[in-house]
């Protein structure tokens, strides 16, 4: 099955209907524009500092817990502490791979073609 195309709005030049945003002149999309829920891209070089940070979060809550005697939200804190050192896995990984090569955006790490001046996922700039 093919997928949907569509002509971008600021330079006309035709593109998938499942791109957030134009790859040859940056600009979003109507897919974007539509999309209610949206996507959050946390850079590979903030993942080691969130992830301490929801560790640390998820951690003391667990703490806290503990002394209060409060055992129903255990969870809830093994759960956040769990999220952090997830990130924190995957941070380590991104900052050890980096970029895994020249066609992957340096962010989200989508596949980009050659020509491409901006990332179809993310929106930035693309530097080769």
């Amino acid at each position: 099955m093919e997928e949907a195309t569509l002509n971008c709005h600021n330079c006309g030049l035709q593109i998938y209907d499942s791109y957030a945003y134009c790859p040859f002149c940056g600009t979003k999309t109507e897919s974007l524009k539509n999309n209610s829920k949206g996507t959050y891209i946390i850079k590979p070089e903030n993942l080691l500092v969130t992830g301490i940070s929801i560790l640390i979060a998820g951690l003391l809550l667990l703490a806290t817990t503990i002394l209060l005697h409060a055992y129903i939200l255990n969870g809830l804190g093994l759960a956040i502490a769990f999220v952090g050192a997830t990130l924190l896995v995957k941070g380590r990984k991104s900052i050890s791979v980096k970029s895994v090569s020249q066609n992957h955006c340096k962010y989200c790490y989508q596949e980009s073609m050659e020509n491409w001046k901006y990332c179809c996922r993310c929106g930035s700039k693309i530097k080769r």
